[in-house]
């Protein structure tokens, strides 16, 4: 998938017009929001993005552009947490009642589920009257993403079972206490993906533009669990999308 972005990203460098074009660097800034499966896990961000346009002498455009972009967990995530509050809460009261210290507890680490990227974009605008017009662009891109999420696990009663996240078996005798454990989730990588939307923009001056626009990104991130832990089920990785509304200005030069 990443070789053939490449491929598709080279060719559009070959493809931009040379002659009479108008080149515009931009910064885009605004709100981000999961959308579809990746609701489950996250909440809205923000976004800030830098872009380099070079217009032909029509209203196409070849548009690339640097971008990062960071979500709240939410969802699948704090639910996570929760479960294993319970299981740990439930291992406690099951050692107090045998005369163990029951003291367990759980401690959670995330941050933000971070995007870092870059695009090209093909884009045109289908309508211009005086100093407005209206845009669509689409294109590809490479993203480099990254989920930082751990659950430790602190003077667990134990009941015989491998690991302190696991429920003790039924009927099960209070052995001691596990010191530290923990499920390790953070993943990180890089892999390919699609954006597209549409906005409008007013010149503000012969070389200064306002715009604000819609946009989606979909990334294909195969950030699935590792199934070996028995734990670790993050299907929710496998592919994120997310939508922003930005506005930005661009300067001719």
């Amino acid at each position: 998938m990443t070789r053939r972005l490449l491929v598709v990203l080279a060719s559009l460098l070959v493809a931009a017009g040379p002659a009479g074009a108008s080149n515009w660097l931009g910064v885009d800034g605004g709100a981000l929001r999961p959308v579809g499966s990746s609701t489950d896990f996250a909440q809205d961000g923000t976004m800030l993005e830098v872009n380099w346009q070079h217009f032909n002498k029509g209203r196409s455009a070849l548009q690339f552009g640097i971008g990062y972009a960071e979500m709240g967990f939410d969802g699948a995530v704090q639910s996570t947490i929760e479960t294993y509050k319970g299981v740990i809460q439930n291992k406690n009261l099951l050692a107090q009642r045998q005369g163990g210290p029951g003291e367990g507890w759980v401690s959670a680490e995330f941050g933000v589920f971070e995007t870092t990227y870059i695009t090209v974009n093909l884009l045109t605008q289908p309508y211009r009257s005086g100093r407005f017009a209206a845009f669509v662009t689409g294109g590809i891109g490479l993203y480099h993403w990254r989920s930082p999420f751990r659950i430790k696990f602190y003077n667990t009663p134990f009941f015989g079972e491998q690991h302190a996240y696991e429920a003790p078996a039924e009927g099960g005798f209070y052995s001691g206490v596990q010191q530290t454990d923990e499920i390790e989730y953070t993943k990180d990588g890089n892999t390919g993906g699609l954006n597209g939307g549409g906005g409008v923009a007013f010149r503000i001056a012969s070389h200064l533009v306002a715009n604000a626009q819609l946009r989606a990104h979909v990334t294909f991130t195969s950030g699935t669990g590792n199934r070996e832990e028995g734990v670790d089920d993050q299907d929710y990785l496998d592919r994120v999308t997310f939508g922003l509304l930005s506005v930005g200005l661009s300067y001719r030069f």
